[in-house]
């Protein structure tokens, strides 16, 4: 690398903060190929001048962080206004700029950085591992001109489909809120809503679990945890197992097929249903069990729950501190405004596809990563050549 590239690192200093001055970049503002502006701090301009006197960064350089989350780098494409600590600084000389961001994201290199990370608690990558690496290089520029053309082609592809589905969430969002508020009605629906108890609708009060997070093992009975509820879904790629228990109470809070849980933890609020395929697995102490009775549309109530309205109702500041928790007691007095169960089927069927019109778009956006990963093994390494 030292041969292609003059490598070198941000200050090792602390200069003093202001409120506004020159951008003070650190590895944490560098993330997912960008450089986050948002949360930075300030330094004098005369600290600056001192700091660019050893590590000015240029347009066309290559910026990594080398601690924290190590590896995650972006090219600057603009003329900079910053500085840089904690930060490796790469600047291109017998390579193509674009071509060499692409092979520090490749999971060669990044094997390759997690190979040779330094220190105990707080790790970091050593310049004297950057600038000792032995990279691939295509011999002429022109060569490595297509092939970052080619890769940054597939990322153009995947930033425009992150930007649909946030739009689509977006407009999900929005929409969730006026239908489940009443704001948006369904034209042939004309009945006023009703304020109802929430135990009305229930076969037993809102409950949690009983199982205790222990030693998973590799067959038994799946346990859903709190962190495994996410975004209206249920994560089931690592749902772990545990021993089968037979006792009444762990019996209470086996699932059955269009239960809803709760995540009490790990993303607390969260709420999702449980699919037929979820039937007679169980549920950690993390997660909360609503049973209804069947004079409520199950989706609906999913919808409900996850939309700021129902966000309000079930989430409450934890005692002496900013963070929220769900309190199972006060969701069980819960009382809310909701349509008839016919409004609320056609509510949920119209918020369901939107859901899934997303979940669509979420399959195809990994589908191109997946085969940018595979661009990026063959290009990267010389088994596919372009020119």
């Amino acid at each position: 690398m030292s041969s292609i590239c003059d490598v070198r690192d941000g200050t090792h200093e602390s200069p003093r903060y202001f409120n506004s001055g020159v951008m003070f970049i650190t590895s944490k503002n560098i993330v997912c190929g960008k450089i986050n502006f948002t949360d930075v701090n300030y330094i004098s301009l005369e600290d600056a001048k001192n700091i660019d006197k050893r590590s000015r960064v240029d347009k066309g350089d290559i910026l990594m962080s080398m601690i924290g989350t190590i590896g995650n780098c972006v090219l600057v494409d603009f003329e900079p206004r910053f500085c840089i600590k904690n930060v490796a600084l790469f600047k291109p000389q017998k390579v193509s700029g674009e071509f060499l961001v692409q092979l520090l994201f490749s999971v060669f290199y990044q094997q390759y950085v997690k190979n040779n990370l330094d220190g105990g608690i707080q790790q970091f990558i050593s310049l004297g591992a950057l600038r000792n690496l032995d990279v691939p290089i295509p011999p002429t520029k022109a060569e490595q001109t297509a092939i970052a053309e080619a890769l940054n082609d597939a990322d153009a592809l995947i930033t425009e489909l992150e930007k649909l589905i946030a739009k689509k969430k977006a407009i999900k969002q929005g929409t969730t809120y006026n239908l489940v508020s009443g704001k948006m009605r369904i034209k042939y629906f004309n009945k006023q809503w009703k304020e109802t108890a929430l135990s009305s609708y229930l076969k037993m009060p809102v409950t949690y679990g009983v199982v205790k997070a222990g030693v998973f093992q590799n067959t038994g009975t799946p346990m859903l945890r709190g962190g495994d509820i996410k975004d209206g879904r249920i994560n089931t790629s690592d749902v772990p197992l545990i021993a089968d228990v037979k006792n009444k109470e762990y019996s209470r809070t086996i699932l059955e097929t269009d239960d809803i849980v709760l995540a009490l933890v790990g993303y607390p609020g969260e709420v999702a249903r449980a699919p037929e395929y979820l039937a007679g697995a169980n549920i950690s102490r993390a997660v909360g069990l609503i049973r209804t009775n069947g004079k409520l549309n199950n989706e609906f109530l999913v919808h409900y729950f996850n939309s700021t309205i129902g966000r309000k109702l079930i989430l409450a500041p934890s005692a002496g501190s900013a963070q929220v928790v769900v309190n199972l007691k006060d969701i069980n007095k819960l009382r809310f405004v909701i349509p008839g169960i016919e409004e609320q089927t056609q509510i949920a069927q119209i918020l369901s596809d939107m859901d899934a019109e997303i979940e669509a778009l979420e399959q195809k956006l990994d589908k191109y990563k997946m085969l940018k990963q595979g661009m990026m093994q063959n290009l990267l390494t010389g088994k596919i050549r372009l020119i």
